[in-house]
């Protein structure tokens, strides 16, 4: 009976993918001024960032080979929720900035509710509802970041 979808060494795998994000993060902080230690730019911390990222996946990925080795299998259903989770974050990215705060994050649990055959419609409305208030609250009130919680018709 096929389980799905298996990874052999799920540990070296992460550290792969972490010094992958490591790279990328360092290569695209390498467009901005490094600075000196005595005056630090603004593509210094990003680099500091992605090479500890690296440095961790190195580490990682090394201690997959002296442990034991282990077996991930993602259940079949598991690329409907990896889907559905990717396309909510591509649905918040997209829709901040034109619409605001607020609906970006209800429709962002919305994409992603499509992941799970579980979710119950009562569920994801407690959530659209309640999930946005502590947004709210927490970042435009709380850290006073500048982004409009509602930009409808704008």
């Amino acid at each position: 009976m096929d389980q799905g979808f298996q990874i052999k060494r799920p540990d070296l795998v992460l550290g792969l993918a972490l010094i992958g994000i490591g790279a990328g993060a360092a290569a695209l902080s390498a467009s901005y001024d490094i600075g000196h230690l005595n005056d630090v730019g603004a593509g210094f911390f990003p680099l500091i960032v992605s090479a500890c990222l690296m440095f961790c996946g190195l580490l990682i990925g090394l201690f997959s080979f002296t442990s034991e080795q282990t077996t991930l299998v993602l259940p079949k259903n598991g690329v409907r929720a990896l889907f559905a989770i990717l396309c909510a974050i591509f649905a918040f990215a997209m829709t901040i900035e034109p619409l605001g705060l607020v609906p970006a994050i209800i429709l962002t649990v919305v994409v992603s509710a499509f992941g799970s055959h579980e979710v119950v419609g009562k569920h994801i409305l407690l959530v659209a509802i309640v999930l946005p208030i502590l947004c709210y609250l927490t970042f435009i009130l709380g850290l006073d970041m500048r982004v409009p919680a509602f930009q409808l018709g704008r």
